[in-house]
């Protein structure tokens, strides 16, 4: 395909090379001699658009058939598979020597949905050549209503008869509908006013822990300010088991309740936001989205697909291995597997998998393994990992820099990568070792071309501030300010643009982040955290002696917490109580970090890991389903239990425990 041709086509002129290029794989091209046609079948579910040459398009119920429409050069039909799916069958007919790119329906859908701008020209387009406009508007706003849930939601669309008064488009795009408010009530009418919801279950079991801890029976023992400091953390726990309120939003909720009940100065209670943790990272996020969006993790997936064998075995190995090595440059395992998803659905396509069989399966599983799985190994492979970084003691922070978490992850991430992904090879076996055609990555190599200059500053800010995190022993500074410089420069250079910054960076997130931080900050000040610690203390006194049990007990600690809720919350919770307990038994906390970061990757409950999600959407439920995995889930969890008790050893000689 002729990369200029394709870019001036509706719908496509409007992608850059990165989008481009992800389309790529999903397009098909079709030649037709003059009186060659279409059959109905052929049509359903794609849309295609008139490359060169000139198409008609007739009724396939009519005999003889009747002439309908006419797409010319640049133009595309088939939009009733988007439209209407109940529309009469269409023949196409070409007219002249012709050639046609296609494009599946859902593919379409997903361009719409993400895009608006696509939406609004495509909902023109379908209008202007309508001849009747107030009937192709009813159903351009049914498509609407089914194609644009996250990009337009508030504004009554105006009734299709008024609106093809007015005028064809100018309603369409200006107007879009309240999709949310008619999902709202219809969720509502299906349970009767008198059910509570889990938020509302939630709240309440939160609200009635909180005040029996804070004025009831329980922790009579304990001083009254810090009865009211464990009141708010059990509160903020609870809502975020029962998922009541959004995380960020009960975490700030909890440091106003410090500044309310004057636990805390308002400074002490928002010191987290002042803290370099949160600044680093901010940095090292939007210096993840520039790489992100620069399309050069993309160029290396592809780069390595490449390289590595034509084979199953081969592409399998290179997912896994490129999504490991780009783990430390880009901040968070959702949005590494987000990016993983279309290129391993389209691996699978090309080495001829059925849909959700052993072969499909097993590929999605090593590329999860791989961009979902490995961000222990580095304390930026995940926005948690920055986090439980952050609740060390300052001291050990002082001590544990990147090149030593790397040094002491090393081993049990070998142990951890091998072993699943042989596991998953023999869990998974494909019915098939077939080859994967190299002209379709070739084909994505050519449309994104040499490395632009975006892409060569990124790759330099990434290197320099790795380098520096690296080498903090040597100059004594905080790498925070290096990631917010590099953050600075792609800003300056015009790489990070203000609506990246607003659109891809996860604001509540960070609030969340800087909230988490101020509460440790004002926990460890009252010592709560060693009180918290006191009775698991007191219960494992026998093995407290034995390192080898207490990693084991804080490993199963956290798969049991990665069962109820999600990582984001469960390790926050389980580094508070476990820090103090390693320090306190006379070993290193950063063992007890290491240890959770490395089983919050357990997915024993799929739908709790956010990873597995955005493989399962990312594929679009294609190549796996739950049942299939569920096997391996477990195997997984053996693994790296198995990992960490054979790490124990490595770790006491490093002084990493």
């Amino acid at each position: 395909m002729q990369v200029d041709r394709l870019r001036r086509l509706p719908l496509l002129r409007q992608l850059n090379q990165v989008e481009l290029a992800k389309l790529l794989p999903e397009m098909q091209e079709i030649a037709l001699e003059a009186g060659e046609r279409l059959e109905s079948e052929q049509l359903e579910h794609r849309l295609h658009f008139v490359e060169r040459g000139k198409m008609e398009l007739r009724s396939a119920c009519d005999e003889p058939t009747v002439w309908l429409a006419q797409a010319a050069e640049g133009e595309f039909f088939g939009e009733t598979a988007l439209l209407d799916r109940t529309a009469p069958p269409l023949v196409a007919v070409a007219l002249a020597p012709s050639k046609l790119v296609v494009i599946p329906a859902g593919t379409v859908a997903d361009l719409l949905r993400d895009k608006p701008e696509i939406l609004a020209e495509f909902s023109r387009e379908v209008l202007a050549r309508s001849a009747d406009q107030a009937d192709q508007l009813a159903r351009v706003r049914r498509m609407i209503a089914a194609y644009s849930d996250h990009v337009w939601s508030q504004v009554e669309i105006e009734e299709p008869a008024a609106a093809a008064q007015a005028g064809p488009a100018q309603h369409l795009i200006a107007q879009p509908v309240a999709l949310r408010r008619q999902r709202t009530r219809t969720a509502k009418s299906r349970w009767p006013a008198w059910r509570p919801s889990r938020s509302v279950i939630g709240l309440a079991v939160a609200a009635i822990t909180a005040g029996a801890v804070a004025l009831g029976p329980i922790g009579t023992g304990m001083p009254q300010n810090t009865r009211y400091l464990l009141a708010i953390l059990l509160w903020g726990s609870i809502c975020w088991l029962f998922n009541a309120l959004p995380d960020f939003v009960v975490a700030l909720a909890a440091c106003v309740g410090l500044a309310v009940t004057h636990l805390a100065s308002p400074a002490e209670a928002l010191s987290g936001f002042a803290n370099a943790t949160w600044f680093l990272l901010l940095g090292v996020w939007c210096i993840g989205v520039a790489v992100a969006r620069t399309g050069l993790l993309y160029r290396a997936c592809l780069n390595m697909m490449k390289l590595l064998p034509n084979s199953y075995l081969g592409q399998s190995l290179a997912l896994a291995v490129t999504g490991m090595l780009v783990t430390p440059l880009l901040p968070s395992s959702q949005g590494r597997t987000v990016m993983a998803a279309p290129l391993t659905l389209e691996l699978g396509e090309a080495l001829r998998f059925r849909p959700h069989s052993n072969g499909a399966a097993g590929l999605a599983m090593a590329s999860f393994l791989g961009f979902g799985q490995m961000y222990f190994l580095v304390p930026n492979g995940t926005t948690t990992g920055v986090l439980a970084w952050s609740l060390l003691p300052e001291a050990v922070r002082a001590h544990v820099s990147w090149s030593f978490w790397l040094l002491a992850a090393l081993p049990l991430g070998i142990i951890v990568f091998v072993l699943t992904y042989l596991s998953t090879l023999r869990l998974l076996p494909p019915d098939s070792m077939s080859g994967v055609s190299s002209d379709t990555v070739a084909a994505q190599l050519r449309v994104l071309g040499p490395m632009r200059r975006e892409e060569r500053l990124s790759l330099a800010v990434i290197l320099l501030v790795l380098l520096a995190f690296v080498s903090a022993p040597l100059h004594g500074i905080d790498p925070a300010w290096f990631a917010v410089g590099g953050m600075l420069l792609l800003v300056t250079t015009n790489i990070l643009s203000k609506e990246m910054l607003s659109r891809e960076v996860d604001w509540s997130f960070l609030l969340f982040f800087g909230a988490i931080l101020s509460i440790a900050n004002v926990a460890r000040a009252a010592h709560l955290d060693r009180i918290l610690a006191g009775p698991l203390h007191a219960a494992l006194a026998p093995i407290l002696t034995h390192p080898t049990a207490m990693v084991l007990v804080v490993g199963l600690l956290m798969v049991l917490l990665r069962m109820a809720i999600s990582p984001i919350q469960a390790i926050p919770l389980l580094a508070i109580v476990a820090i103090p307990l390693f320090a306190d038994a006379g070993y290193n906390p950063f063992a007890a970090v290491l240890t959770i970061m490395a089983a919050s990757t357990t997915f024993a409950i799929p739908l709790l890991s956010p990873g597995y999600l955005a493989m399962l959407t990312g594929t679009r439920q294609r190549m796996f389903t739950e049942e299939q995995i569920r096997p391996l889930a477990w195997v997984h969890t053996a693994i790296v239990l198995a990992g960490l008790l054979a790490s124990v050893p490595y770790w006491l000689a490093l002084r990493a425990m």
